[in-house]
């Protein structure tokens, strides 16, 4: 199950990440809209707080998997 999403999560990281990149690349030739830049930049940063959330949450459980374990 955790397979499963994560990998999916790194796929959709991966092509957000190379949207953005390439938009930004693309940017040092020749103008691009901020519009643009803002509709590539809004996903990754989405995946960016997933990931960090996500990255917590286990964190949590297992510092509480810790403590209270008896």
């Amino acid at each position: 199950m955790y397979t499963a999403k994560i990998s999916t999560l790194a796929f959709l990281y991966m092509i957000s990440l190379a949207a953005e990149l390439n938009v930004m690349y693309a940017d040092q030739e020749t103008p691009v809209s901020g519009s643009l830049k803002f509709i590539v930049i809004v996903p990754n940063s989405i995946m960016n707080a997933i990931f960090w959330f996500w990255i917590y949450l286990a964190m949590r459980r297992t510092i509480n998997y810790l403590v209270y374990k008896e």
